[in-house]
C-alpha cells in the first residue's frame, strides 16, 4: 500500500508540482518537425531500467542501478522502423 501511495505522490509532483506547468508549456511549444516526433515515438526505450529509475525517484526502491542508454541517430531508428512494417 505504501508503494502505491509513493507512486501517486510521484505522479502528483510531475503533474501539479512546481515544475509541472513549465514542463507542460515546454511540451506544447518545444517545436520540432513531425518527422522527429515520429522518431521519438517509435524509438524503443529500455522500459525495465526506466521503471527502476521511477521506483527510485518515488522512494519505492532505494538501490539505484545506473544504466547506460545506447544512442542511435535518427536514420538508424527510421531504418529499424521500416524493417518492422
Amino acid at each position: 500500500m505504501e508503494n502505491i501511495l509513493r507512486c501517486y505522490r510521484l505522479v502528483e509532483h510531475l503533474t501539479v508540482g512546481d515544475l509541472a506547468g513549465v514542463m507542460q508549456v515546454a511540451g506544447i511549444h518545444g517545436g520540432g518537425s513531425p518527422q522527429m516526433e515520429t522518431i521519438a515515438l517509435i524509438q524503443r526505450y529500455p522500459l525495465q531500467e526506466l521503471k527502476g529509475v521511477a521506483k527510485y525517484l518515488a522512494g519505492i526502491d532505494t538501490d539505484f542501478v545506473c544504466f547506460e542508454r545506447n544512442t542511435v541517430n535518427p536514420k538508424q531508428i527510421l531504418n529499424r522502423f521500416k524493417q518492422h512494417k
